[in-house]
Order: C-alpha cells, then structure tokens, then sequence
C-alpha cells in the first residue's frame, strides 16, 4: 500500500506542478495586460513580474495532508466507502495503532 501511495503522490505532484505552471502564466499575461500597473519592489530593483512565495513543507504520516492523500487515493480507487473503520485502514500514521479501540 505504501508504495501505491508514493507512486499515487508523484503523478499528483506532477499534476500540481503543470496545472501551477499554466496559473502563473495565465496569472502573468493578465497582469501584462494591465496598461497601468504598479511595478513591485524586488531584492533585484522594480519589477513588473507577478511574484510567487513557494513555502516549502515536508509531510509526513502524521498529518491532515498525508490523511488527505490517502484518502483520495483508496477514494479514486473505489476502495473507500467513508466509514469510520474503512477510514483506520486506509489512513496510516506512525506511531500510532489504526485498530478499532471502541
């Protein structure tokens, strides 16, 4: 299963990765198309670029992210039908016990 996942993240992060590049270049010829515009104070002078902060965070399994990751995954998968139990076990955490304790 882990491994389904982390091939399952890479062709998301592929995905992301294209569908951000086409945003900023939409997002980019719209400002281009503002005849007068505000040009932005940059570390390299005044720029009429639209900027981007990319905030770069590590997740691991023990997080809303990942159980968000692997959710979509068991749900694009047909194999997810939003039980609390089918919920334990598609959803893995380290150091923590998936089983049913009620």
């Amino acid at each position: 299963m882990f491994a389904s996942l982390v091939d399952h993240t890479e062709k998301r992060i592929e995905q992301f990765e294209k569908i951000l590049s086409s945003m900023k270049a939409d997002y980019q010829e719209m400002y281009d198309s503002i005849e007068e515009k505000a040009y932005i104070m940059t570390e390299n002078g005044f720029s009429s670029d639209v900027q981007y902060i990319e905030i770069y965070r590590t997740s691991g399994l023990s997080d809303y992210n990942s159980d968000i990751a692997q959710i979509s995954m068991a749900i694009q998968k047909s194999k997810y039908d939003g039980s609390d139990e089918n919920y334990r076990e598609w959803v893995v955490r380290f150091n923590e016990d998936n089983t049913t304790s009620n």
